[in-house]
């Protein structure tokens, strides 16, 4: 304000002349520019989800999850309110949603202006809608800056987001990414998880900018998706390091048995990482096995030098028990899992080696029989103790056939087998249909039948039933009489019941002489 000029104007009152001074006031104001932010760059506000475009932001606080070291952003424990869901960006409505934002600010200073007297320096609150202006010499520096100025309500300074002296709020998007910042206090929010003003949740790191992919958060890992920022559920992602990692309904990284697309997978509780080809403890104590693919195994398994089969049903590993293939790697025939789940099935022997019993079917099918219960006499030691004579016995040397009158009868054999396993026994008058049910429960038969060499007549001969296929009706025999001149059909007796060592043969087939004696084993 300068000092106002002085007139003076001559005037007659009565006989005396007077003096009247006439003044005029000239006021100026002084004007000054705000000075610029150290970080000024342009920028645009966002209030909305749809204005949120990708930005690579390669300086996020990543954490790798499998590290000791990992420094946990957690600002504390966060309440999830609701499950978001990742939406996809609209990055055309960004600038028309700028343009409002803009013009709602230049709004608020117009207003503000009315608040304050010319001369005015620092904060002012616009009492219509409580936003802040910062004022210097009574003018707001125009665009959008990070400045440091004095602190709202407070001592000392901080910095703010400002747009045409309008302190922002909330989500902001700023030199190429977001932040967020209090709605109360101004100022950058940083380490915590928290609401926009559209209603999204996102998480802000150490720096205060908006995080992607795997985050430490609470104590535990989140994934972020890089295009829409939002949390993650129900997904299994790649990490910024390349590993991949199971997030649940809450988000939360995922640990032990998990169900993820139709089936199950295992994620070690310390590295997070899919376990592959391998037995692990579930959370509820019991025993899985996990294949190559990470996906719960069920029917059989190789594992150590191992067979193994798993519940189709409860994925758990089957012991002492007898069980049939049912299909799984094609396979119809029957087994027994020992008490460590180990797998046993029937192995084949010949009455032509390593011994020459050419009356020795019922040795060499006796030995077959036990060898599914892991039980091994031996198929020399069985023939030659082959009880001789009455009640049921066999007549005749079983290796030269001298005096040979009959097969040992199963009623003898059954307890000829309680040597080695009480589990054998006669079961005699069994139908066809009970064979099928008793193969299908994995319990092999021993029956009586035509050896190689026969066409009919009495049924001297011993095999073994040890599958059934379910699909195509056939079974699945073993028959010891080979070895001898050959393996394969028709390479012994040349007859109809020339099958080989090892064929499938159709039900009309066994019924042709299957008589009704027969061994099973429990």
């Amino acid at each position: 304000m300068v000092k106002p000029k002085e007139h003076f104007k001559m005037y007659k009152a009565g006989k005396k002349w007077c003096a009247m001074l006439l003044a005029a006031g000239l006021v100026t104001f002084g004007l000054a520019a705000t000075a610029d932010a150290s970080d000024n760059v342009s920028a645009t506000a966002v209030s909305d989800p749809a204005q949120i475009t990708a930005v690579a932001t390669s300086q996020n606080n990543a954490v790798n999850a499998t590290s000791a070291s990992s420094t946990d952003s957690t600002a504390g424990n966060v309440k999830f309110e609701s499950n978001t869901q990742n939406n996809a960006v609209k990055p055309e409505n960004g600038q028309a949603t700028n343009e409002a934002q803009q013009a709602t600010a230049s709004t608020t200073v117009k207003a503000a202006l009315a608040d304050t007297s010319a001369n005015n320096s620092g904060w002012v609150q616009n009492k219509s809608n409580n936003q802040w202006t910062y004022y210097t010499n009574g003018r707001v520096q125009s665009g959008r800056n990070y400045a440091y100025l004095p602190t709202i309500n407070g001592t000392g300074s901080n910095w703010y987001l400002i747009d045409n002296g309008v302190a922002q709020s909330g989500v902001q998007q700023w030199a190429g990414t977001y932040y967020d910042f209090n709605p109360t206090t101004y100022l950058k929010v940083t380490n915590d998880y928290v609401q926009s003003q559209w209603g999204d949740w996102y998480l802000f790191g150490n720096d205060g900018k908006i995080q992607t992919m795997v985050q430490k958060w609470a104590g535990t890992y989140y994934y972020f998706d890089p295009v829409t920022y939002l949390r993650v559920d129900n997904d299994y992602r790649q990490s910024q390091w390349g590993d991949w990692y199971l997030f649940g309904n809450d988000g939360k990284i995922q640990t032990m048995v998990q169900k993820w697309a139709g089936t199950y997978y295992y994620f070690d509780p310390v590295t997070y990482l899919r376990v592959n080809n391998d037995y692990r403890q579930s959370q509820w104590g019991d025993w899985y096995m996990f294949g190559g693919d990470g996906r719960i195994v069920s029917g059989f398994c190789n594992w150590y030098g191992s067979l193994y089969f798993f519940n189709p049903a409860t994925y758990l590993k089957l012991t002492n028990t007898f069980f049939n293939g049912s299909g799984y790697w094609n396979n119809w025939d029957t087994y027994w899992a020992d008490f460590n789940g180990v797998v046993h099935g029937v192995k084949y022997f010949s009455q032509f080696t390593p011994v020459w019993a050419g009356w020795g079917c019922a040795g060499a099918s006796l030995t077959m029989l036990l060898s599914i219960r892991n039980i091994w006499p031996g198929v020399g030691n069985v023939i030659a103790g082959i009880p001789q004579g009455g009640n049921g016995g066999q007549i005749g040397n079983p290796y030269n056939g001298a005096g040979f009158g009959r097969v040992i009868q199963p009623n003898a054999l059954a307890a000829y087998a309680h040597r080695w396993y009480g589990g054998v026994t006669d079961s005699s008058g069994a139908t066809i249909s009970q064979i099928v049910n008793s193969v299908l429960a994995g319990h092999p038969v021993l029956y009586y039948g035509y050896s190689p060499y026969d066409a009919g007549g009495a049924r001297n001969h011993c095999k073994i039933i040890l599958g059934y296929n379910r699909n195509n009706g056939l079974f699945h025999v073993y028959d010891p009489c080979y070895g001898n001149g050959g393996w394969g059909a028709y390479s012994e007796g040349r007859t109809a019941f020339d099958r080989g060592w090892n064929s499938w043969i159709t039900w009309g087939q066994l019924a042709s002489e299957y008589a009704g004696q027969a061994l099973s084993i429990y």
